[in-house]
């Protein structure tokens, strides 16, 4: 970020705090971006109400805190002016605003849920945002903003200064930088994001708490990537075990001297006959002995402890089709109780 960008940003991010129509008082507005915003009425809403969710996100944090959802937002309104070009001298306040607008309202309805409380543990939902130059005529195919490759990023961070809580947070911001990285063909093995990660891409990553129970937190974490013909998307789910600083195992469930894995094959074959119809699955699917089936099933990717039974997802391709794409199966404890281990608590219980 060079030095007049920085202090563009700062200071919208600064007067965000004012009481005007926009974040910032439009008479006196003198930049790019300033001009663009108080040019269009769609747009100064949306960054006003951007301005009340950022309020009310800081009000809701201790102060350490709110120095990380400042660093956030600094790089969002950074990554926003450099991807729409709002100091390109051809472009024009139009173009500016009709890019920037929507990216205005799915930034404010990211901030609106950005602090939660789950288990008396306070949440902040942490972000990056990265642009890479990119030639679309050398790739054949075109980018979401002209000029760009780029990658989002969201993951939740607890914010408690708890071990046990900072060794998941290290944990979900690995998960969400693996995805990420995978995609776009960097090294796995960084902890700090960059430039070259958007690299090829139009992607975005996002890990999500599905639900905790006990010491089980169970995320997801998603990337979707937007180029070719359609959305492809990739995904899995971890189930944390916060007091063993690991994620859940296929032991910390099932007995290993039982068939546990062709229960659930079958319990879920079922499932998919009920649910689709057997000429939308693949035809090399015979059965819950089919390979594919069965690696889906055992895969620890793919599920979600629930009070209900363990819920699989069916990761994209793998089963059926994208346009057939079966609902998720819930195998219930009830069927699953003779492998169960001892020491397996139920969800719920």
């Amino acid at each position: 970020m060079d030095l007049t960008r920085t202090i563009v940003v700062a200071a919208l991010l600064c007067t965000s705090l004012n009481a005007h129509a926009t974040s910032f008082d439009c008479v006196k507005a003198v930049r790019p971006v300033e001009r663009a915003i108080c040019a269009d009425p769609k747009l100064s809403a949306a960054d006003s109400a951007m301005a009340a969710a950022y309020r009310a996100d800081l009000q809701r944090l201790p102060s350490d805190a709110i120095g990380k959802l400042r660093v956030d937002q600094l790089q969002w309104l950074d990554w926003l002016q450099t991807i729409c070009r709002v100091d390109d001298a051809q472009q024009t306040r139009l173009s500016a605003a009709k890019c920037m607008q929507p990216l205005y309202v799915k930034r404010t309805k990211l901030l609106r849920s950005a602090v939660s409380s789950s288990e008396d543990v306070l949440m902040l939902t942490r972000t990056t945002y990265l642009a890479f130059p990119s030639d679309a005529g050398a790739t054949g195919m075109p980018t979401t903003y002209p000029g760009f490759d780029t990658l989002t990023a969201a993951w939740p961070e607890a914010q408690t200064d708890d071990a046990d809580w900072a060794v998941w947070n290290k944990a979900m911001l690995a998960a969400t930088q693996a995805i990420a990285k995978q995609a776009a063909g960097t090294s796995t093995t960084s902890t700090e994001w960059n430039a070259g990660d958007a690299a090829g891409n139009d992607a975005e990553a996002v890990t999500r708490i599905l639900g905790i129970d006990q010491d089980r937190i169970t995320t997801n974490t998603t990337i979707q990537l937007w180029r070719g013909a359609h959305p492809a998307e990739s995904y899995g789910n971890t189930t944390w075990l916060l007091d063993a600083h690991r994620a859940l195992r296929a032991s910390d469930i099932f007995r290993e001297d039982t068939p546990w894995q062709q229960a659930l094959a079958r319990a879920c074959w079922q499932q998919l006959l009920d649910k689709v119809d057997r000429d939308g699955i693949y035809p090399e699917l015979k059965g819950p002995d089919a390979p594919q089936l069965r690696d889906v099933v055992r895969s620890e990717l793919n599920w979600h402890p629930e009070a209900d039974g363990l819920r699989i997802d069916y990761p994209e391709y793998t089963v059926a089709p994208r346009f057939v794409h079966p609902d998720d199966s819930i195998v219930p404890w009830a069927v699953l109780k003779p492998y169960l281990q001892p020491s397996f608590t139920l969800p719920g219980k």
